[in-house]
């Protein structure tokens, strides 16, 4: 697998990254180590959720992961269009990328609503978690650091 951040910092380590600021360096120093099924579940999960792979194709409780979290998803946008928000742009497993200090960093997106009411636009940045052991929206690093580059990305428009 090709991976395009080529050894820059990237949202989903942001929480680690917290806890030791040393274990970037120290992980890409150490050698590749096998995805554990746990990984596995999640990917295939978030494959369904982008429609990268059909939902029937994943086992049962696979299957049931993507469907509740589609069903919250569409819960979330469809709390903003009722408010008088339109959705302008949906992009989905999306990369955005921003310079730091001492280099360049980045973060995927599983799906970002762009949306307007009147001459106010916002972003909603959606992140699925498919694992119980997650920190909340409001205590995710990774979800914060995600909002960060969404909003230099777009803070020219």
């Amino acid at each position: 697998m090709n991976d395009e951040r080529v050894g820059c910092p990237s949202a989903s380590s942001f929480g680690r990254l917290n806890e030791c600021p040393g274990s970037f360096t120290l992980n890409k120093a150490a050698p590749p180590q096998p995805s554990s099924p746990a990984a596995a579940r999640g990917t295939r999960i978030h494959s369904g959720c982008a429609g990268e792979v059909k939902v029937d194709t994943l086992v049962p409780d696979e299957q049931q992961a993507v469907v509740q979290l589609l069903e919250q998803e569409e819960i979330l946008v469809n709390t903003f269009l009722a408010d008088g928000y339109e959705i302008e742009e949906q992009l989905t497993e999306h990369r955005f990328w921003d310079t730091a200090t001492e280099s360049r960093w980045s973060g995927k997106a599983d799906r970002v609503y762009l949306m307007q009411k009147d001459k106010t636009k916002i972003a909603l940045v959606v992140d699925f978690k498919s694992s119980r052991y997650t920190a909340s929206a409001e205590n995710s690093l990774q979800l914060a650091a995600l909002a960060t580059l969404v909003d230099r990305h777009y803070a020219s428009d």
